[in-house]
């Protein structure tokens, strides 16, 4: 079993910084755009939400409602079933808004949200193909009509399952009678973790704890250089690996200190976040050392939580 990762206040102080810094006026924008155009009495209405967040984050409901080919297709079908089937969704909507006072999640609250969305999952799912369930769509679309909802998606899912791990302890109420089982688990295991969280961040959003666990995401292995450049022997004189465009979504949005691991050894390195240029990896040159790299070498690295990375030479 994997070992289970214990988070620190200082990783949740970074990720809300972070959170401030590139994310809360896109959010703040769709939490304003549901707020004024709550209900489903009106096509216009469920077609701007619909469209922005459906495309703002990956939801995937696109892929899963059958398309005759033009652009937008399957959304515009989804609109429909919901303007369509108005008095149910704005039943589900209007229960929602009774829990959306005050900005702390509860338990009560939480059973009301596991069993709405599986109404909302249920009632979409009568259009989608082969009975796929937009489990993470319509996390995301009640989200931002109510902020208390946690988000649902793989890599949520997956960084999250590291932090807590599922046990029949942390099924503190019985299983709605709507429910989605995946959602389910992972909104009771969203709960421990924001409990455990909010004894030492008092002020803790739903929100900033999503963005801690999308950041915390063990991301795919690279190789560097890429296809076209090459580590040279001024970047191997001055310790230093540069970072080109397509691998600098791996790495922050601002300079600052990195911890690398080589061979169970940890090392501080320095990122330096250039716009228009390349990203620079400043490496100590007991690092370098230990990698014993050359300008024909390659170098695999591995994010595996937030300014954490694990770093190899790849054999040729």
């Amino acid at each position: 079993m994997d070992k289970i990762l214990q988070f620190s206040k200082k990783d949740i102080m970074e990720s809300v910084d972070d959170y401030k810094q590139n994310w809360i006026v896109v959010d703040n924008t769709l939490y304003s755009l549901c707020k004024k155009n709550y209900d489903h009495d009106s096509k216009n209405s469920i077609n701007a939400k619909l469209w922005i967040i459906g495309r703002t984050y990956a939801t995937g409901i696109e892929r899963m409602i059958k398309s005759n080919g033009n652009q937008g297709d399957s959304l515009s079908r989804l609109a429909e079933h919901l303007y369509e089937n108005r008095q149910i969704v704005d039943g589900i909507f209007n229960k929602l808004k009774s829990i959306s006072n005050g900005s702390r999640l509860t338990i009560d609250k939480l059973e009301m949200i596991i069993s709405l969305h599986g109404e909302l999952v249920g009632l979409i799912k009568q259009i989608t193909i082969d009975n796929q369930c937009p489990r993470t769509f319509v996390s995301k679309y009640m989200h931002f009509h109510c902020p208390m909802v946690p988000i649902y998606d793989s890599i949520a899912s997956q960084t999250l399952s590291k932090f807590v791990c599922w046990s029949k302890k942390l099924r503190i109420f019985e299983k709605p009678k709507t429910v989605d089982e995946e959602y389910f688990c992972f909104a009771l295991k969203f709960w421990e973790l924001y409990k455990k969280v909010s004894e030492t961040e008092k002020n803790l959003k739903v929100k900033y704890l999503d963005n801690y666990l999308l950041i915390n995401c063990e991301g795919n292995p690279f190789i560097l250089p890429d296809e076209g450049n090459e580590i040279t022997d001024n970047d191997i004189l001055k310790n230093q690996l540069r970072i080109t465009s397509k691998f600098k979504s791996h790495f922050p949005n601002s300079s600052s200190k990195l911890m690398f691991i080589h061979k169970n050894n940890n090392y501080n390195v320095k990122f330096n976040h250039r716009e228009g240029r390349s990203h620079v990896l400043s490496l100590r040159s007991t690092l370098m050392e230990s990698l014993n790299i050359n300008s024909n070498n390659k170098i695999r690295i591995k994010k595996l939580r937030s300014k954490t990375y694990q770093i190899e030479r790849v054999e040729l």
